[in-house]
């Protein structure tokens, strides 16, 4: 009796913790799941759908999930185009062009070919590292966005849960 209790508590547990960081958008037919402990926020940005925030008192750093409208030529010449490409002919949409670029890459999520780049802006007193995964979709261009200004070290401390988030993403088929 205590186990079959004990069972029954950890599956609701669960249940709301997955609800907790869990994002579903119906509109633009994707799931993803946000980190334990950060903060889901709707954004007053235009295409952003869905912001997640681990704020510190000295550092902000949030993933940003944004699609914008787009057509299927944009879409397949992005797609079909190497990292380094992709990342020329959609860094002034990013507004990229006074960022260093670290790297880029491709990585695959949910059976899709993503695109990738690292980037960093120098601020002088802070840096502000980003990295965004971009893929056309149907008729959407979607970018996931990891960002902190906490430096190096705090985007280090914090991208393997941003790369645990790529992992979960859905998109309906």
């Amino acid at each position: 009796m205590k186990n079959k209790l004990l069972l029954l508590l950890l599956s609701i547990f669960s249940a709301f913790s997955f609800s907790q960081n869990h994002y579903q958008n119906q509109d633009y037919g994707f799931s993803i799941n946000f980190p334990d402990g950060w903060q889901q926020k709707d954004s007053w940005v235009e295409y952003c759908l869905r912001k997640a925030t681990n704020n510190t008192s000295s550092s902000i750093s949030y993933i940003s999930v944004a699609a914008s409208p787009s057509d299927s030529i944009k879409n397949q010449k992005i797609n079909e185009a190497s990292a380094l490409e992709a990342y020329e002919l959609t860094k002034i949409d990013f507004n990229l062009t006074e960022a260093k670029l670290i790297n880029s890459g491709t990585s695959i999520f949910d059976n899709i070919e993503m695109k990738w780049s690292h980037c960093e802006y120098d601020y002088g007193v802070k840096k502000l590292n980003f990295k965004n995964y971009y893929f056309g979709w149907k008729e959407w261009f979607f970018r996931f966005t990891f960002m902190s200004d906490g430096g190096t070290e705090r985007f280090e401390q914090l991208l393997p849960q941003f790369e645990a988030t790529m992992k979960t993403l859905k998109m309906d088929r």
